[in-house]
């Protein structure tokens, strides 16, 4: 192999994380990113020549989200399946059963980086971060001693919760899971299980979700005062935006917010992780 890692796609994350790679003295090609890297002009020449290919988190059906000029074509899960062989190893997030199945009859190794517990804490922080920020960009209302609910208390859940705390707001959480409602309950939070929200989500100026299942029905939605602003970080959303936009309720779903409020230190965190992670490969 030319190179030890080749960085395939992805948003600003992917760009520190190539270049802090090369900090530490690693071979690097990417394809799709304004880096430090040496830059492929097609991504098979980035994926072919690499031990280690590292592609976004999330990892999707068609993960090209380049945010540069350099790519000149779209990548798809089943053209890298293709073009992987015995011997290499795929870095990514969020990565499927099936994919992670097909990959291995290949003898190709897989790491899934969200699977990873100290990333995954750290990505709940910017996580929390973000959401707050859009919070407030999407809001008249300040935050501070407004009404808040955070459906979920998850590691997302619990750092917003915790933020919005601090910020003094009047924050109440929902979930069904009696450990977490216990939890919530140990730092002073006022607990309710989901199936209670909707008697009273009117309350309401700020929601947080985290739970990926329907839970801000149109039913629900009918009942919110005008200014509520919905912020749903879960996976795939649990509210019904087109009965929110109808009734001219601001709420959007907001995937990927580590790479958008810190893309530095995300990528750095991501970085050291794989290092890490690869280091011990070798020395297996």
């Amino acid at each position: 192999m030319d190179y030890e890692y080749a960085v395939i796609g992805g948003d600003k994350r992917q760009v520190y994380l190539a270049d802090e790679l090369v900090s530490r003295g690693h071979s690097v090609i990417s394809f799709g990113l304004e880096c430090t890297a040496d830059h492929a002009a097609f991504w098979e020449i980035a994926a072919g020549s690499s031990k280690y290919i590292i592609c976004p988190v999330p990892i999707t059906s068609d993960f090209s989200v380049f945010e540069s000029k350099l790519a000149n074509t779209d990548v798809t899960i089943r053209m890298l399946v293709n073009q992987l062989h015995p011997g290499q190893h795929l870095i990514a997030g969020c990565i499927s059963p099936q994919l992670k199945s097909e990959l291995t009859a290949k003898d190709v190794s897989v790491y899934d980086l969200m699977k990873n517990e100290n990333l995954a804490i750290y990505n709940s922080i910017a996580t929390a971060e973000g959401a707050l920020c859009e919070a407030i960009k999407g809001s008249p209302a300040n935050l501070c001693k407004s009404r808040c609910a955070v459906l979920g208390y998850g590691r997302c859940g619990r750092a917003i919760a915790d933020r919005l705390s601090g910020m003094h707001c009047i924050t109440d959480i929902y979930s069904n899971d009696s450990r977490e409602l216990a939890m919530a309950g140990s730092f002073g939070y006022c607990c309710r299980t989901i199936s209670s929200f909707g008697q009273n989500a009117a309350v309401y100026d700020f929601i947080f979700n985290t739970v990926p299942s329907g839970i801000i029905t149109s039913d629900i939605i009918r009942t919110l005062n005008k200014n509520t602003t919905i912020i749903d970080i879960a996976s795939g959303g649990g509210t019904d935006f087109n009965a929110a936009g109808i009734a001219g309720i601001n709420a959007h779903l907001y995937p990927g917010l580590p790479g958008k409020y810190a893309p530095m230190s995300s990528g750095i965190m991501l970085a050291g992780i794989i290092d890490s992670l690869t280091s011990e490969c070798n020395n297996l």
